[in-house]
């Protein structure tokens, strides 16, 4: 931790940066067991000038970033959410086949309806529910083009105030009629970035590299403590990068 070793006895505020660092466990490494969940955006705003068509091409390209046997789950969301992939329930090992499967049913969401961005996200935490091991590192990504109009503010956060520390999710704005701070209240609950993507032929990168960022993490969670002796008491912790 940094911070300033020279304060005086009667200043009011210290700064410090902590920096958390890890290194390889001795021993041959354990596999990390990963679970996905893609939820993506059908609503009717995304018809038109082929963002839906760019879209699905996004999602199958995070579909064949996935790893052979990560746990994968595909949510299409309007003003309900439904569960595209796998058929069955719950989720299913990524390999060749379950890999078609989910794209197959990923190109075949036709757009319709409105946005309910918590309805989606309860429904990611339903399938992570179904993978209960503790060990598993969850991550969700969305998109959307639009606002979250279908439910209301109150709804949207008791979602995330019982999906905080279930699973780590991403998002992604596309185009120029969403609401930033939206998609950032959603992120900054669930530990994730919110970034904006305005040309939709460039979701397809991102959710690339998104997926392989997502599965270089080997660790579900970490937890920092902090102890301060009397002289101090906490203001307020951030994490600024990643």
């Amino acid at each position: 931790m940094d911070a300033p070793a020279d304060l005086a006895h009667d200043e009011t505020r210290a700064d410090a940066l902590v920096t958390v660092r890890a290194r390889p466990a001795a021993g041959p490494a354990t596999p990390t067991q990963s679970a996905e969940v893609l939820i993506m955006d059908r609503s009717l705003s995304m018809a038109g000038h082929g963002k839906l068509d760019e879209a699905k091409r996004a999602m199958c390209a995070a579909v064949d970033a996935l790893r052979d046997g990560t746990l994968l789950g595909v949510v299409a969301g309007h003003h309900e959410a439904e569960v595209v992939f796998p058929a069955t329930g719950g989720l299913a090992s990524v390999d060749a086949d379950t890999r078609q499967e989910a794209k197959s049913r990923i190109i075949g969401q036709p757009a319709e309806g409105g946005t309910a961005i918590g309805r989606w996200l309860a429904c990611a935490d339903r399938l992570f529910a179904s993978v209960p091991s503790p060990g598993v590192v969850r991550h969700a990504v969305l998109y959307t083009d639009g606002k979250d109009e279908h439910e209301t503010p109150e709804e949207l956060d008791g979602v995330l105030e019982t999906c905080t520390d279930r699973f780590v999710c991403d998002a992604r704005g596309l185009g120029e009629d969403w609401n930033y701070a939206e998609l950032l209240r959603i992120t900054q609950a669930l530990h994730g970035s919110a970034e904006a993507v305005v040309n939709a032929s460039d979701l397809a990168q991102d959710f690339t590299r998104t997926m392989r960022q997502a599965q270089r993490v080997v660790v579900p969670r970490v937890y920092l403590g902090l102890r301060l002796n009397s002289r101090f008491r906490l203001g307020f912790v951030r994490q600024t990068r990643p």
